[in-house]
């Protein structure tokens, strides 16, 4: 955020969404200048990858978006290898909307069934996912209390995090309040890399009032 309060870019020139993976002319998709095959591939491996991946050491402190970004990125390789498939994939993409929360709570319930789906192929990640409805009525059993410490031993995608974090979302009326709200951390950095990602949709600002993870 700018020392002024005007909110500035965190990713900036040909890595922008509108630049690479959805160029726009006159508010329409723009075919011409949008890149697709063999260098489509080579641009996410060689250069957007490595670029985001970067945040988490150029980033002014652990607590910023930049850090978590890097952090995020520096765990992941893309798995597209076909740039005409992954083009069609960026359309879709670009199709949709996560301005609202319920939006940005879909896209976190879409990465959790991802992690679920590998869990049943019997593939890496997802092997003890639990249902968001089963965690919200383990919560409301449970009834969490700001100020008291909410500790989750297999956190996976910090699907308990998120949901306690909604459950007292209500109930703050502090600043206080608010701060107690605002401190999670996860020890594991893979692990760490998962909960992040599941964690930003739900307060992509840590300035705002959400989830915020330290550095693993």
């Amino acid at each position: 955020m700018h020392p002024l309060g005007r909110r500035t870019d965190v990713i900036t020139g040909k890595y922008r969404w509108d630049e690479w993976a959805a160029p726009k002319a006159n508010g329409s998709f723009d075919h011409n200048a949008a890149m697709i095959g063999d260098d489509l591939i080579a641009f996410v491996d060689q250069k957007l990858l490595s670029y985001l991946a970067a945040f988490r050491t150029t980033a002014t402190g652990p607590r910023t978006i930049e850090y978590k970004i890097g952090e995020v990125f520096t765990e992941l390789r893309n798995k597209f290898r076909s740039g005409y498939i992954l083009r069609d994939v960026l359309e879709v993409l670009d199709g949709l909307n996560f301005n609202t929360q319920d939006q940005r709570h879909e896209l976190s319930q879409l990465y959790e069934t991802r992690i679920r789906r590998m869990g049943n192929a019997g593939r890496n990640g997802g092997e003890y996912y639990t249902p968001r409805p089963l965690i919200r009525a383990m919560i409301k059993v449970i009834d969490p209390q700001i100020g008291e410490t909410i500790y989750d031993g297999a956190v996976g995608s910090a699907g308990f995090l998120c949901e306690a974090y909604e459950y007292l979302r209500p109930k703050a009326q502090t600043a206080a309040d608010y701060e107690n709200l605002a401190r999670v951390q996860v020890k594991a950095k893979v692990t760490c890399a998962e909960a992040e990602q599941s964690c930003l949709p739900v307060s992509p600002d840590p300035s705002s009032r959400g989830v915020v993870l330290p550095p693993c």
